[in-house]
């Protein structure tokens, strides 16, 4: 859980700057990011993940975590630029911008609360990712040390476990696993309503 939080407040910490950086900047400057985007997106990110586990030989669940979120925001980074974009063209912002409202407060009032309406679906979706790539990475070796336990190491004795019909081994990580990605998503589903809510009232 720790490195699926991590990886999943990295991602979107990464992707919600770039996408906001990219859709205010000029138009040259918001291709040569998308370009760029299009080219990392190109490989999948578990590639990137391999890569960087075995240059690096993550210790503990922190190192671990900053891999997983640093090859994970691409999709997001481009989502939130279409937002931006979008809002760009509506009737507030440009109001905004006649009555000389300073960029971090637009950003503060107007589009960081539409945009995590807007994408509040998507970290959901990332703490899963993370915890697939922390299953994977383990299951290959490029993870955790065998000696630190995790849900991915726990996954990753599936066939073993299979073999030696220790079935409890496979399925109560499963529920686990199943019951922390109901909860985020409710959570996140609560939250976006109150945001929703909120602007809403502007």
């Amino acid at each position: 859980m720790l490195i699926s939080f991590i990886a999943m407040l990295l991602a979107a910490l990464c992707g919600v700057t770039v996408g906001i950086i990219s859709g205010l900047a000029p138009d040259w400057f918001d291709g040569l990011v998308q370009r760029l985007l299009e080219l990392l997106q190109s490989i999948p990110g578990i590639l990137y993940m391999m890569v960087l586990s075995s240059l690096f030989h993550p210790e503990d669940s922190i190192t671990l975590a900053l891999i997983i979120g640093s090859c994970s925001w691409f999709v997001l980074a481009r989502l939130v630029r279409v937002q931006v974009r979008q809002l760009r063209q509506a009737m507030f912002w440009q109001a905004s911008a006649v009555m000389g409202t300073g960029l971090w407060l637009k950003l503060r009032l107007h589009l960081l609360p539409a945009l995590f309406s807007a994408q509040g679906f998507v970290l959901p979706a990332y703490i899963a990712q993370a915890f697939t790539a922390e299953a994977t990475l383990s299951f290959l070796g490029l993870g955790l040390p065998s000696e630190e336990l995790s849900w991915g190491s726990l996954l990753a004795l599936s066939g073993r476990a299979m073999l030696t019909n220790s079935w409890w081994v496979i399925v109560f990580p499963g529920l686990l696993f199943l019951s922390v990605l109901i909860a985020v998503s409710l959570l996140c589903f609560k939250l976006q309503q109150r945001v929703r809510r909120r602007c809403s009232n502007l």
